[in-house]
């Protein structure tokens, strides 16, 4: 029986031993060969980072410093030729006073006081209690002392404490030769954003530039990186992540040829297809800072033509049927074509518009939120409201000509304090099946089921509109 017992001994300490902890092999972000940085506008970026390592044959492990702070670590993915994966842990609990008083409790440690006659350190061994949330209580030969005066020398550091955020990982290697692997995660604290600046030339023309803006608030430097910027709606399904097959499909775009980027001599960066998305290859190499807003330039597109509105909603209802001075919004409609010289994939982001003076001195006129602008796409901005432009209206008759079926009188006067006739939009929202039974002027239907009027009013003038509606209501 006990030469069996021997025998199955002595196969069990045969086998490989995956729980014993082998020599951890450091690897410094410093030391990586390449790092690319796929940024989106939704607090989000796949990092990939690619290194040189020569790992021994057998069972390693590689601690991978300086990874970002907020890395999801269930989307790590470490690849490499003949490399198998056993074991991942993302540590980040960093080497702090807290963290070190809290890693000493019950453990002894150096008392320093000073000696106010020599001026020379004192050095005592006390039994660290407890951290009571950063005054410590310690326990000397002579007693417990819960308010020491003086200084704490720790012998080391503990080796649950890291100087920085570290992905920790247990590999399988065959051969002793140096390898290429790349270490890939998604990261938060990472976004950018469109940010634009139109200058108003006249009534038609707009000289528009295109910038972005990158945000680094992951708590991690990212030097020296290949950054693509990625525009689009991703679902981040709230943290909860499909990681690899967004992640696969965005390593793949990493492989653009920087090169060609770098050397197109336009001075601007195009939008490049990327499946549902576009992307921006920022030419070269770029530091992307913790806490650093980096602005890039894009494009610019002088003349881009644009179609200045004022714009009014009737407020008038069954029950709201007055209203008095409601000053128009000044919208700004864009239409991104090439007719209007621009015509491409336009970001998500604030656009600003200034505009000269009668003394040739630029002033802000207003801000707007602008979303992603797919080519020959329009979007109408509303940067504020008119001094000038104003209206009055009123219900002049209601009748409830059947149960569910109402007819209605609208007047509405438009009033033009400016210099210059203008052109003013008129919206009516209606219910149910509406029919315009009279107007003083021409009506359209938008697809928002909403009825459209365009009425000009001369400068420093007045203009009315009168009409009646037929709404049945289900």
């Amino acid at each position: 029986m006990k030469k069996y017992m021997a025998a199955a001994v002595l196969g069990i300490l045969s086998l490989p031993c995956f729980g014993a902890q082998a020599e951890e092999m450091k690897v410094p972000a410093e030391t990586r060969k390449d790092l690319f940085l796929n940024i989106y506008q939704q607090n989000l970026a796949l990092v990939k980072n690619d290194y040189k390592l020569k790992l021994a044959d057998g069972v390693s492990v590689v601690a991978f410093e300086g990874v970002s702070e907020q890395m999801q670590p269930q989307t790590t993915l470490i690849d490499g030729s003949g490399i198998t994966v056993l074991e991942k842990n993302y540590e980040y609990n960093l080497l702090n006073r807290e963290n070190l008083l809290e890693a000493y409790v019950g453990k002894e440690v150096s008392a320093v006081t000073i000696d106010h006659e020599t001026s020379k350190n004192v050095f005592d061994k006390a039994l660290l209690m407890n951290n009571d949330y950063g005054n410590p209580m310690l326990k000397f030969s002579y007693g417990i002392d819960p308010h020491f005066p003086g200084r704490i020398v720790f012998p080391d550091v503990p080796a649950n404490l890291r100087l920085k955020p570290t992905l920790v990982a247990k590999v399988a290697s065959k051969g002793g030769e140096a390898k290429n692997v790349s270490l890939s995660y998604l990261s938060g604290g990472l976004s950018w954003t469109g940010n634009y600046v139109a200058e108003i030339v006249d009534s038609r023309k707009m000289d528009l530039q295109s910038w972005v803006e990158i945000s680094n608030q992951s708590g991690t430097d990212f030097k020296n990186a290949k950054v693509t910027l990625v525009s689009g709606d991703v679902n981040n399904g709230g943290g909860s992540v499909q990681p690899r097959p967004l992640m696969m499909a965005a390593m793949r775009k990493m492989n653009y040829d920087a090169e060609a980027a770098a050397d197109s001599g336009s001075g601007e960066i195009a939008a490049q297809s990327f499946g549902e998305y576009y992307s921006y290859n920022l030419p070269g190499k770029a530091d992307v800072l913790n806490k650093q807003s980096k602005q890039i330039s894009l494009w610019s597109a002088a003349g881009a033509g644009y179609e200045k509105q004022y714009k009014l909603v009737s407020p008038l209802t069954d029950y709201a049927r007055m209203f008095e001075r409601r000053h128009a919004a000044v919208v700004y409609k864009i239409t991104n074509s090439k007719a209007q010289k621009l015509g491409q994939p336009m970001p998500s982001g604030t656009i600003r518009f200034y505009e000269k003076d009668g003394n040739g001195n630029l002033s802000f006129t207003g801000a707007a939120e602008m979303p992603q602008l797919a080519v020959d796409e329009s979007v109408e901005l509303n940067i504020g409201k008119s001094y000038d432009v104003y209206a009055n209206g009123k219900i002049v008759n209601f009748s409830q000509i059947a149960e569910n079926t109402t007819e209605t009188d609208y007047e509405v006067s438009f009033f033009n304090a400016g210099k210059k006739e203008v052109k003013v939009i008129w919206e009516q929202k209606t219910s149910g099946e509406a029919k315009v039974l009279k107007e003083s002027a021409k009506s359209k239907r938008t697809d928002a089921g909403l009825l459209r009027w365009q009425i000009s009013v001369p400068a420093g003038g007045e203009s009315k509109l009168t009409y009646q509606l037929r709404q049945t209501r289900n």
